[in-house]
């Protein structure tokens, strides 16, 4: 989950404690006078805002008045939470939609990632912010699932491969294929569970 060790700063301790669901711990190590501000970014930074209020929500101590030192981060927390949760409810019919219109051309597809997850792994959809949505297809559906996602005004900001070989090499050994639609998710379209090439030095 972190880059730096758990013990590498305080701060990383507390949020791992909050992400588990430690809450006595971490209620301990941010009453040693840990910025609830610098935690709150952490918290962002490492997209666990939502997932750590999704903890606290389920806790027995979630009407306990003993845990004074959170309450400023567990505001922060629960806003976050709020708005993962309501950017994932739009990316849910941003899904239903798109399914349903590759169903319709007898398109096998599968939804990768943060998206599946979201709604399947974490306790709560809010628990998971989701920044894009991805795709995978068979690379032979390559030229109708352009279509598809024409159809639901997806656009892509590069010139896209005209063939399924090339597609396939494009997506894997260079830069992903990427769409954008106004007020919709952003997607990225897949053709493999496993990417083959390297990846970008942002990645």
């Amino acid at each position: 989950m972190f880059a730096l060790r758990h013990d590498a700063q305080p701060e990383v301790s507390a949020l791992l404690a909050l992400a588990k669901g430690d809450f006595e711990e971490a209620n301990r190590k941010i009453s040693m006078g840990i910025s609830p501000i610098n935690l709150i970014e952490l918290a962002r930074k490492h997209q666990v805002d939502g997932l750590c209020w999704s903890m606290w929500r389920r806790s027995p101590h979630f009407s306990d008045d003993s845990f004074a030192s959170l309450r400023p981060i567990l505001s922060e927390l629960r806003n976050a939470f709020i708005h993962h949760t309501l950017r994932n409810e739009a990316l849910k019919k941003d899904i239903v939609d798109l399914h349903k219109a590759l169903q319709t051309k007898g398109i096998e597809a599968m939804f990768l990632k943060g998206a599946w997850l979201a709604f399947h792994a974490y306790p709560d959809p809010g628990a998971r912010p989701v920044g894009d949505i991805d795709l995978c297809v068979r690379e032979n559906d390559y030229n109708t699932v352009l279509g598809v996602l024409q159809s639901l005004e997806y656009r892509s900001a590069t010139v896209l491969a005209q063939s399924s070989a090339r597609a396939l090499r494009q997506a894997h050994f260079s830069r992903q294929l990427r769409f954008d639609a106004c007020a919709k998710r952003p997607l990225e379209l897949h053709f493999r569970i496993v990417n083959i090439g390297p990846p970008e030095s942002e990645e």
